[in-house]
């Protein structure tokens, strides 16, 4: 039998009415939001992929560059400032070395030039294959020079001669020494004669055949008469100071009185030849040979004549050449 106002049973009279179920999310308001979060991953999806370079450089950045430094792009290196200078500097040494030593001068200081300009424009920039190789064509190139000038292909020494309209040194001092010429044309004049007293200054006259030709009183100062036939020849009197002798063929020549000052007579042959108060101070005598030759009254540097062959040995050819 229920009391009345006693509750249900089981309930506690004290304690009230019981406290309803505990308020919550309303289920009704979640799928609200729901639509944001997929709209949000759609645009996710839809956003195009980064380039993997871009990622690389956004994690790790290149360091920036000291200032100054060979790569920078705002200061030029210092070789690049200054290839000014290189033109500068082959032009007055090709002038000055052709002045001094012609043809063979201006060959060395160009393969020195170029080669030492890709070495200087090229700076790290080139692998040790390309040095390398520069070098060699560099070494190979002098190489061939000096054999041109052994060979006397290559003109090492200039010609102090003064030059006509056409360039060439004048044949003077007789009425059918003719136009200016040199090698073989200049040559055959000084046969065709008469060629006393003639004015050869700095000509070229190398290996030509002069033999037996009367030339007293030549004037051939720094003249080059290398490997040149003059056996017999008369020269005595002359000016040959400084002239190019070498390896020449002077058996029998008559250089009596002759200034020889300087000269190159190395590996010349004066066998037999008349040297008689010639005047042969600094002249350079390495493997000459004089032997039978007439030197009474010549003046020599005895260091000189040490490197000949013959010195002093005159004998009856010598002084008949003396006669000529």
């Amino acid at each position: 039998m229920q009391i009345p106002g006693s509750g249900a049973p089981g309930e506690n009279p004290a304690a009230g009415p019981s406290p309803g179920p505990a308020a919550g999310p309303d289920p009704a308001a979640a799928p609200a939001a729901a639509p944001a979060v997929d709209d949000l991953a759609d645009e996710v999806d839809e956003m195009p992929p980064m380039p993997a370079d871009e990622v690389f450089q956004t994690v790790a950045p290149e360091p920036p560059r000291a200032e100054g430094s060979e790569g920078s792009a705002d200061r030029p290196r210092v070789r690049d400032a200054m290839l000014w200078v290189w033109p500068l500097v082959i032009l007055v040494a090709m002038v000055f070395v052709s002045a001094r030593w012609s043809a063979f001068g201006v060959l060395v200081v160009g393969i020195l030039a170029v080669a030492g300009l890709t070495f200087f424009t090229g700076g790290m920039e080139l692998s040790n294959e390309i040095r390398v190789g520069v070098a060699l064509a560099a070494v190979a190139a002098l190489t061939l020079v000096f054999l041109g000038r052994s060979a006397g292909a290559i003109q090492s020494s200039p010609e102090p001669g003064k030059p006509t309209a056409s360039g060439s040194p004048a044949v003077t001092g007789s009425a059918s020494a003719g136009p200016a010429a040199t090698g073989p044309a200049l040559a055959e004049q000084l046969r065709a004669g008469p060629a006393a007293g003639a004015e050869v200054t700095g000509a070229r006259l190398d290996g030509q055949d002069l033999r037996n030709v009367p030339m007293p009183g030549l004037s051939a100062r720094g003249a080059s008469f290398a490997r040149a036939h003059l056996e017999g020849a008369s020269l005595a009197g002359g000016d040959l100071a400084g002239a190019v002798l070498s390896g020449a063929y002077l058996q029998g020549a008559n250089l009596r009185g002759a200034a020889l000052a300087g000269a190159d007579l190395r590996d010349a042959d004066l066998t037999g030849a008349c040297l008689a108060a010639a005047d042969l101070t600094g002249a350079l005598l390495d493997r000459a040979v004089f032997s039978g030759a007439a030197v009474d009254g010549a003046t020599a540097d005895r260091a000189a004549t040490a490197t000949a062959t013959g010195w002093s040995t005159t004998n009856s050819a010598g002084t008949a050449a003396c006669r000529r």
